[in-house]
């Protein structure tokens, strides 16, 4: 955000200075604080990163990730990771712009690490879209398209309703049971109450 460029020395010069009066200058004074602290206010660029899985339109699920002022944040069994640029997605990724930020990607970080720790990972109840969607909406009070979780809700119906996924699809479908509780709405939730969103 500019709202002045590096002439504005002179603005507040000339622009001060070309009505007299005490008042006036106390004024002008004062709008320039005012514009000097929301120049110094910065904020962060907010932008969802989605790779559809296996070339099939979605049908197998999404990959989703985070950039935050041009650094990428995503989830996987080691926690959450952090890259000075786009490293968990191919050339095909899309990424789409979500907002500006009062909070950097460091205190969304260090807010979220509690929730998303290292192997509590569930392909499942806890993945990279639980993250991305958490991340969302603590930078912007966004939350993650519907569509782009689509695979994972009928995943947990079959799972809840029909037996175990693991049954069906391997192992790489276990249900970890350091995400057994976990609920992304908890996590908005909490978002809500220490941020009044």
């Amino acid at each position: 955000l500019k709202l002045f460029s590096s002439s504005s020395s002179g603005w507040r010069k000339s622009h001060c200075s070309q009505r007299g009066g005490l008042m006036w200058f106390l004024t002008c004074r004062e709008q320039i604080a005012s514009v000097e602290s929301l120049l110094a206010f910065e904020l962060s660029k907010v932008e969802l990163v989605v790779t559809s899985l296996l070339g099939m339109g979605g049908s197998a699920g999404y990959h989703t990730s985070v950039l935050v002022a041009g650094n990428e944040y995503y989830f996987n069994q080691a926690g959450i990771n952090v890259a000075s640029s786009l490293e968990s997605h191919d050339e095909h990724a899309d990424i789409t712009f979500v907002g500006y930020s009062q909070h950097s990607g460091d205190a969304m970080l260090k807010f979220l690490q509690q929730y998303f720790e290292v192997n509590s990972y569930d392909k499942l109840r806890k993945n990279c879209n639980s993250f991305s969607e958490s991340a969302m909406y603590f930078l912007c009070g966004e939350r993650l398209p519907a569509h782009l979780r689509r695979a994972e809700r009928l995943g947990r119906i079959f799972d809840e309703r029909v037996g175990s996924l693991e049954s069906l699809l391997g192992e790489d479908f276990s249900p970890n049971a350091h995400a057994r509780d976990f609920d992304v709405e908890d996590v908005i939730a909490e978002i809500k109450v220490v941020y009044d969103i």
